[in-house]
């Protein structure tokens, strides 16, 4: 259903930075309606919010962004509650130029490990729990009440086994 999967991805705009990989992946696995849909869809949820709240939310929005990344750097924010490299990173005692390198690297083998398994083309179920998965990846500010994404990809995988069967290890 590309419509109402458009529709659901581009209403993922309130939570942009847990959603980066996605449209990869839709570009990767050639589904281009659904992709086309959840950009006009997120655009008219920013116009909407532009026509309510007006331009000056978009300027508190990334004064917002400043301020939670200084406080992620500086340690304001417990990164022991976080699930980031960048996060892992600074509780481990690197410095903030060396934790945003390992994410970085992190963030790339994820994204290209995503490509690999989009590339061999599985079910998709396995193709959307990677997706998910995988966009947990490039953002730093990873909670861990942003960890209940991770029931979306387990969904996916208990679907398949149902369907399929539960594979022999």
């Amino acid at each position: 259903r590309p419509l109402l999967s458009g529709l659901m991805l581009g209403s993922l705009i309130i939570k942009p930075h847990l959603f980066l990989l996605l449209p990869l992946a839709l570009i990767a696995t050639r589904e281009h309606r659904p992709l086309v849909i959840a950009i006009i869809t997120a655009l008219l949820w920013c116009a909407l919010s532009t026509w309510v709240l007006g331009t000056a939310s978009w300027q508190a929005f990334h004064d917002g962004i400043l301020l939670a990344r200084q406080y992620l750097e500086s340690g304001e924010l417990q990164w022991s509650q976080m699930a980031s490299a960048f996060s892992f990173s600074r509780w481990l005692g690197l410095d903030v130029t060396t934790s945003y390198a390992l994410h970085a690297g992190h963030f790339l083998l994820g994204t290209l490990a995503l490509l690999a398994i989009l590339r061999r083309k599985p079910p998709r179920e396995l193709q959307w729990s990677s997706a998910l998965l995988a966009s947990l990846m490039p953002s730093p500010f990873v909670y861990q009440y942003d960890l209940v994404l991770l029931t979306l990809p387990m969904l996916c995988l208990i679907q398949r086994a149902l369907t399929t069967g539960w594979p022999r290890w």
